[in-house]
């Protein structure tokens, strides 16, 4: 076990999304078979945070949960009780243009500002802002 005086991941443990080069190339065929999704230079950078740890705990854009978490608390509450802060929110908005494309699909293919393959995106769950400020609102009343 390496030991450091560097200060530990939120979370305990780094969450690192990089692909190993041996399977790049297997990972952009893939990405390149689903729809897609065309990221803006501002998504690019949170792509770029999540996938190389710098928002541990999250192995993703924020859930529901953990976005509602963050909007009301300031932070997460991890599978173990503990508390992480997270203050911002880092969710990936689309249009419905973007989301009729999609369609039923629940992988997406993540394009750069300059056109290559970035990432892909597992288990999409879509809000729209009624529900969002439905469930803020009911977030308040509740608590």
């Amino acid at each position: 076990m390496i030991k450091s005086s560097l200060i530990e991941p939120d979370g305990g443990v780094l969450v690192d999304l990089m692909v190993p080069e041996n399977e790049r190339e297997s990972k952009v065929l893939e990405a390149k078979s689903l729809p897609n999704v065309k990221l803006t230079k501002v998504d690019y950078e949170w792509v770029h945070v999540i996938g190389e740890g710098w928002a541990s705990p999250l192995k993703g854009f924020m859930r529901e949960n953990e976005y509602l978490q963050s909007l009301h608390f300031n932070s997460l509450r991890l599978n173990d009780g503990s508390f992480v802060n997270m203050s911002l929110p880092i969710v990936l908005s689309i249009d419905d243009e973007t989301k009729e494309r999609i369609g039923s699909s629940s992988n997406v293919g993540l394009i750069g500002p300059d056109g290559d393959i970035v990432g892909i995106l597992r288990r999409l769950v879509f809000l729209t802002l009624a529900l969002i400020l439905w469930l803020i609102n009911l977030f308040f009343l509740v608590f």
